[in-house]
């Protein structure tokens, strides 16, 4: 008789420990919920560019990193001389062909499909001896420096194209070209910031001019 009470108990306590940690299971999740979309104020636009707004802590998170730009393949530099592009006319005010004049690069949404950035709101930075430069965006077609434009619109998916506005969707890919008032001498440097609107993080990126400039080479 002895046994078999013994026998209920452990019985009744493994139950009694088990729901126990189902509870703390519970409660942790209900806790992880309502941290990660307490303060969402019902303003999120999936469907579009992000225009930023208080957000639940994981829709915001998400965001974020789907805001986030990132490059693909190899930065391209060109001499500081007149020259057509993929249909694009570059002019230089001061052409100098020992300097490199201008650099081509392909961005893209680092992952997520949480919306687009919208090229128009970019802010594009060149940074180089100490002095910061705001290149203006002008239309393609023809790119008088300093500017820069989209060059060229293409899509990582099979099958599909990129729109013909200037927001950056998922799986699309921007050529862009970026010229600064300014060419860079052999070994200088300088930093080319790509700054969508909003909270998103700015895509920095470094660029040296080789010690011997061609009219086109890869720069990395």
């Amino acid at each position: 008789m002895t046994d078999m009470i013994k026998s209920q108990r452990s019985r009744e306590d493994a139950v009694t420990g088990l729901e126990l940690v189902i509870v703390i299971l519970v409660i942790i999740i209900a806790v992880g919920i309502i941290l990660c979309f307490h303060g969402g104020d019902g303003k999120a636009n999936p469907s579009g560019p992000y225009t930023g707004g208080r957000q639940g802590l994981l829709t915001s998170s998400v965001r974020t990193t789907g805001d986030l730009l990132h490059p693909v393949g190899t930065v391209i530099g060109y001499s500081a001389v007149d020259t057509v592009q993929n249909g694009l006319a570059i002019r230089f005010k001061k052409q100098d062909q020992t300097k490199l004049g201008a650099v081509e690069m392909t961005v893209s949404l680092f992952m997520g499909n949480m919306g687009g950035i919208d090229m128009d709101k970019t802010t594009v930075g060149w940074v180089t001896g100490g002095q910061n430069e705001i290149i203006k965006k002008t239309s393609p077609s023809t790119l008088i420096c300093p500017n820069w434009t989209i060059s060229q619109k293409l899509n990582m998916l099979p099958g599909k194209s990129a729109n013909a506005d200037d927001i950056l969707d998922p799986n699309e890919q921007f050529v862009l070209f970026i010229c600064p008032s300014a060419g860079l001498a052999p070994n200088a440097q300088a930093i080319l910031t790509i700054a969508p609107a909003g909270d998103a993080f700015p895509l920095p990126v470094q660029i040296t001019a080789p010690s011997f400039v061609q009219p086109i080479q890869a720069l990395h």
